[in-house]
């Protein structure tokens, strides 16, 4: 028994994995594992406390699912899974990119690779043998052969001002004049990171995309992008009043510019984080609120953003200038998966002399809402053409019931692109709206 202690004991990370990996070949069923690649960083990130902080994002995973984590003899760390879907694992994932994000190594390789740099994901289930040959390749190497050589190793100097020369660098023998998105740091660029294979063929974002659009976007000055919508004030015979300024940078933009042969993002969750990454940088990117037009600038923003740096700093700049009346806009996909955390968030803008919105729900989502447990300033409804097949039906009518009880001055009808939309609602009470055939009258 002693010496089978001990023999266990003395197994490397990459034996010990392997065995693993060969016990789950008759159990399969839901597994799928991730590899982040700690060995592609410079020395910095890969020592040892950084590799605790991305065992420590994962280690509720292993709590919550059955799983196992190895730490690999070059730093790699692999997190093995069953049950957790995609989403739940990539969180973990985002975290440990976020903090790796200024590595320099990280930023040369993904600016002359396509692939996901930094992790290597593994649907055990629909392909266990692929995975079965990587954990023997490791074991019989030590290393991972899909994974790129650092630039260190390619003969790169390891220095910030070298990396940020190559990240600008095009080719000569093919000119780009695809858009290029600044970065915080002066003269260093993005260049538009393309789809696999031929141009111009358009395909949905994958997670992999998901995490260089990401790192791309969190040192970007997304300025250039930023674009206004006016929320007017349409009553009775009374000529139409712009109340509100939205200032946003759309998810199209950013997508046209980094990744032009992604068409859309299918996953919510995806869509979701995209979306809270944008809204930080578009803080960011917002020096001052001159909407003088206007009674007040509406931004769009999310319960975890609130925490966020780039929000201290721009209720820094708000506080600063003095006067502003400003409306926070909050998804309600975002306020439902922590509805605790929104009306705490909520009470603490309110008493700094924030509004609050609720966006991104269509009629139906909107008759459906409790709004004593979820209290705003402001209701943003997104017309669907869908809810023209309910004229004087009971949804119809529940509508026009909830805008009164609401308040008409506090129902925003958004997506208002034609007349039928404008029409049904002055036909429900609704006074503010916003849209293409809003900004035409």
């Amino acid at each position: 028994m002693n010496n089978k202690s001990a023999s266990k004991k003395l197994l490397s990370p990459e034996e010990a994995m392997l065995e693993y990996v060969k016990s789950l070949k008759r159990h399969t069923q839901g597994r799928r594992a991730v590899l982040v690649r700690f060995a592609v960083l410079t020395k910095y990130f890969r020592q040892p406390h950084h590799q605790r902080a991305a065992t420590n994002e994962f280690t509720p995973l292993l709590r919550r699912f059955e799983g196992q984590m190895f730490v690999l003899s070059n730093s790699d760390v692999l997190c093995i899974l069953n049950g957790a879907r995609i989403a739940d694992m990539d969180d973990a994932v985002l975290k440990v990119r976020f903090m790796v994000r200024d590595d320099e190594n990280l930023k040369a390789l993904e600016a002359r690779s396509e692939d996901d740099v930094l992790c290597r994901w593994f649907d055990i289930e629909k392909d266990y043998d692929a995975f079965l040959e990587f954990a023997q390749q490791r074991f019989e190497t030590g290393e991972d052969p899909d994974s790129p050589p650092p630039p260190e190793e390619s003969g790169r100097a390891d220095s910030a001002d070298h990396n940020a020369a190559k990240l600008t660098d095009v080719p000569k023998q093919e000119p780009d004049d695809r858009k290029v998105i600044q970065t915080a740091r002066p003269g260093v660029v993005y260049k538009p990171i393309s789809a696999p294979g031929k141009k111009g063929i358009q395909r949905d974002l994958s997670i992999s995309d998901l995490g260089k659009l990401m790192t791309a976007i969190t040192n970007a000055d997304l300025e250039p992008y930023l674009q206004r919508r006016e929320v007017r004030l349409i009553a009775g015979a009374m000529e139409p009043r712009p109340v509100l300024t939205e200032r946003f940078v759309p998810t199209s933009s950013v997508l046209e510019a980094l990744m032009p042969n992604c068409r859309s993002i299918v996953d919510p969750l995806l869509s979701r984080r995209l979306r809270e990454v944008i809204d930080r940088r578009t803080l960011a990117a917002i020096n001052s609120i001159d909407d003088t037009g206007a009674l007040a600038t509406c931004l769009k923003t999310s319960v975890h953003t609130i925490s966020s740096k780039e929000f201290k700093e721009f209720d820094k700049r708000c506080a600063a200038q003095g006067g502003q009346r400003i409306v926070l806009e909050f998804s309600l996909i975002d306020i439902l998966l922590d509805v605790v955390a929104y009306l705490n968030v909520r009470a603490e803008l309110r008493a700094k002399g924030y509004r609050v919105m609720i966006s991104d729900m269509d009629p139906f989502a909107f008759i459906a809402i409790n709004r004593a447990e979820l209290p705003a300033d402001f209701e943003k409804v997104r017309w669907v053409k869908e809810f023209e097949d309910y004229r004087h039906a009971r949804p119809q009518e529940l509508f026009k019931e909830m805008v009164e009880e609401a308040g008409n001055h506090r129902i925003i009808l958004a997506s208002c692109d034609d007349s039928a939309a404008f029409e049904f609602g002055q036909a429900a009470g609704v006074n503010l709206f916003s849209g293409s055939y809003i900004s035409d009258i």
